[in-house]
């Protein structure tokens, strides 16, 4: 529909520019005729023939200028009136009632696939990476379609706004609940006392409640930190395949609506620089919980036994 209404503005754009070319070439020949009887030169008339002689090239200047402005003037005036006719209002509301249905299908689709979000076994990162990123290229190629620079801007920013909020705050919630800092040796004890409490039940041993919850939790948090490294990686896949949708689909663009979708596709970049700190983060407190704790262990039992042993 936009692509059909943009030929029909460039069709009678064409037929209005020419309308007026042939207005002006009748008026540069009775301005002509009527110089070569008065034998004056009107070079103020800004509708001068183009090939006619001009005394100086300062005139020449002044009558190109002159034309430009006329020229530019003629265009702003022709895209307003376009733009305040009835079609293009038409297709604004058909455009916006199409962004809410497509903001809508992807944000209830993103909070389903939160909601069954799962990890394979021997995987390293969930479900979620896989189907969020699937659903927000799915909405923005199919806005490509519309050929409207506007409504695929909105999708985007659509798009950059849920992985910002729902999304980022599901992969991020594990990361700040923090690694489990308990060392071995509080594994140890907890083992022997469940190991210990089972053999005066005469049952079986069976791991302590604590110790798997534990063990979630560290699990929990190693997906969610690869999920935050992956989904930098899968940033960078959709803006590939957005830039050769664009290229593919939009070529006829102009220099400003292309620079509105590099706007808009920055964005990104400002969410991969926010997912790359969070995940820095998360290395830090990763070391600071699983290896410094066991360094600090392992050095108090060393001065321990060296103290206990003397020299």
């Amino acid at each position: 529909m936009h692509t059909r209404a943009e030929l029909f503005w460039r069709f009678l754009k064409r037929r209005l520019n020419r309308s007026a070319e042939v207005d002006r070439k009748k008026k540069d020949s009775e301005g002509t005729e009527s110089n070569e009887v008065s034998g004056k030169n009107d070079l103020d008339d800004p509708l001068i023939d183009e090939q006619r002689d001009f005394e100086s090239e300062e005139q020449r200047e002044e009558y190109t200028v002159k034309m430009k402005k006329q020229r530019e003037e003629r265009d702003r005036k022709l895209d307003l009136v376009l733009n305040r006719s009835g079609l293009n209002t038409r297709m604004q509301e058909l455009l916006g009632n199409y962004v809410l249905m497509e903001q809508y299908y992807m944000s209830n689709s993103v909070q389903k696939a939160i909601s069954m979000d799962t990890v394979e076994d021997g995987a390293l990162t969930s479900s979620l990476l896989d189907d969020v990123f699937f659903i927000v290229r799915k909405c923005i190629r199919r806005s490509i379609s519309s050929s409207s620079i506007d409504c695929i801007c909105a999708m985007l920013n659509n798009g950059v706004t849920l992985l910002e909020t729902e999304f980022f705050k599901c992969i991020s919630a594990p990361i700040k609940s923090g690694y489990p800092s308990s060392g071995w040796t509080t594994e140890a004890y907890q083992t022997a006392q469940s190991a210990y409490t089972a053999v005066l039940q005469q049952s079986k041993v069976v791991t302590d409640t604590s110790i798997n919850s534990i063990e979630k939790q560290r699990n929990s948090f190693l997906i969610g930190l690869n999920n935050m490294r992956s989904s930098v990686e899968c940033i960078c896949t959709l803006k590939l395949g957005l830039a050769e949708d664009f290229e593919k689909y939009l070529s006829q663009i102009t220099p400003l609506e292309s620079k509105k979708l590099e706007n808009a596709v920055s964005q990104l970049d400002d969410f991969t620089k926010r997912l790359e700190q969070h995940a820095n983060l998360g290395i830090v407190k990763l070391c600071d919980a699983a290896i410094r704790t066991k360094l600090k262990s392992r050095f108090l039992i060393d001065f321990w036994m060296w103290g206990k042993t003397g020299f």
